[in-house]
Formats: C-alpha cells, sequence, structure tokens
C-alpha cells in the first residue's frame, strides 16, 4: 500500500519537475539572448559600453567576478540567473 501510495504521489509531482525544468530552460535561453543581442562586436564577452544603460553599473561591477572589466558569457549567466533565482518577479 505504502509503494501504491509513493508511486501515486510521484505521478502527480512529475508534472511539476518538468514544469520547472521547462522555465528554468526558458529563463536560461532569455538570459543567454539578452548576451547575445548585448554584445554587440560577437566577442564573447560584454563590456561597460556594450553594457551602458542596460545593466546597472553595481550590477555590473558584481558580475565581473575576475574583475577584467568585462562579463564572460559564463560570468553573465551566473549572475543573472542567480539575480533570477533571488527575484523571479525581475
Amino acid at each position: 500500500m505504502q509503494k501504491l501510495v509513493l508511486l501515486a504521489v510521484g505521478l502527480l509531482l512529475s508534472p511539476i519537475g518538468v514544469l520547472a525544468e521547462e522555465k528554468a530552460n526558458t529563463s536560461m535561453s532569455l538570459i543567454e539572448n539578452a548576451f547575445l543581442e548585448l554584445d554587440q562586436n560577437q566577442s564573447n564577452s560584454v563590456t561597460k559600453d556594450e553594457a551602458k544603460g542596460i545593466i546597472s553599473s553595481e550590477d555590473f561591477t558584481l558580475a565581473d567576478v575576475n574583475k577584467d572589466g568585462k562579463l564572460s558569457k559564463e560570468e553573465y549567466i551566473h549572475f543573472f540567473t542567480l539575480k533570477q533565482q533571488a527575484d523571479p518577479e525581475s
């Protein structure tokens, strides 16, 4: 009986897991697309000039982990994924 209940709960919750994964994939796609839009010269990084007016100076500084004055795709995705998780409405 216990196994049957666990199976039923698992089947009921699996669509929630699928929806959460789809939402995460959509969020990642949006973040990646935003990076590609900002990377005007296709250098695989975003400079302060490219980000001007789009990303606040404070966010840029926080996201620039290696402090080289530009955001790599990895830095950008990592920062904005964490930021979105902290404030899903943004």
